[in-house]
C-alpha cells in the first residue's frame, strides 16, 4: 500500500517545543483523534508552521495512534498522539514559504480565488496529493542538505 502524506501544523513556538523534546512525538486535540486513527505506520507528516506559512519538515510515523498525557508542549497536553522519525528538519527561519511553491503545487491551480489558499493550512491532518507531497518534500531535502 502506498503512503498517504498529511499536514501536521504547527506554530513557532509547538515546532521548537517539537525539536527540544527528541522530535519523536507528534500530537493534536481529541477533536482529531478520528483524524489521526486513520494515519497508518509508514505514512508521513508534513510540517507546516502557521503565521510564518512554511515548511519545515518531513516526518515518518512510527505508531499507531496512543493516547497520553505526558506533557511536551507547554500550552496544550496534544493528547492524541503518534510516533515519528524525523527524516528532514529545517529551523523556522530556514523554511520554505508555502507561496515560494504556488506555481508548482497543484492545490494552487485549482482554486476559484487566489486568495483562499491558506484554508487548506488551517485543518490539522488535511492529506496532501501525492505529486504535490513529493514537491514538498524534494524542496525539504535540498533545503536540509544545505
Amino acid at each position: 500500500m502506498d503512503s498517504k502524506y498529511y499536514l501536521a501544523l504547527f506554530n513557532s513556538e509547538t515546532w521548537n517545543e517539537f525539536l527540544e523534546n527528541g522530535s519523536s512525538v507528534y500530537g493534536t486535540n481529541l477533536n482529531k483523534k478520528k483524524r489521526m486513527e486513520k494515519i497508518a505506520i509508514g505514512d508521513f507528516l508534513i510540517c507546516y508552521v502557521s503565521k510564518l506559512s512554511c515548511f519545515v519538515g518531513l516526518l515518518e510515523v512510527t505508531s499507531k495512534t496512543y493516547l497520553d498525557d505526558h506533557r511536551i508542549w507547554k500550552n496544550d497536553i496534544y493528547q492524541v498522539r503518534i510516533d515519528v522519525r524525523p527524516v528532514y528538519i529545517l529551523e523556522t527561519k530556514s523554511g520554505i514559504p508555502v507561496l515560494d511553491l504556488r506555481e508548482k503545487l497543484e492545490m494552487f491551480k485549482k482554486l476559484k480565488s487566489k486568495k483562499v489558499w491558506s484554508f487548506f493550512f488551517m485543518n490539522n491532518l488535511n492529506t496532501f496529493q501525492e505529486d504535490d507531497a513529493k514537491i514538498i518534500i524534494n524542496k525539504l531535502k535540498e533545503k536540509s542538505n544545505k
